[in-house]
């Protein structure tokens, strides 16, 4: 049997699967995005969400007309 060699990735075929990669990450975060909003609408009814970008996690926070407010994990 003949030797097997190593083929190189190319940046084409990289670049592609990272962007794929991204697309499918961007679907479950709306999907997850979604999930929230409808338990939200369910416990809350129609009432204002807010979205508060927070440094320290690198996430968004949740606040609702309520003054409820729902915070990212700390990352680290």
């Amino acid at each position: 049997m003949g030797k097997k060699t190593a083929k190189a990735l190319g940046l084409g075929f990289i670049w592609r699967l990272r962007l794929k990669l991204w697309a499918e990450g961007d679907k479950l975060r709306a999907e997850g995005n979604k999930l929230w909003a409808e338990a939200i609408l369910e416990a809350h009814g129609n009432i204002k969400l807010e979205w508060l970008y927070r440094e320290r996690a690198d996430g968004y926070a949740c606040k609702l007309e309520t003054g409820e407010v729902f915070e990212p994990d700390a990352k680290g």
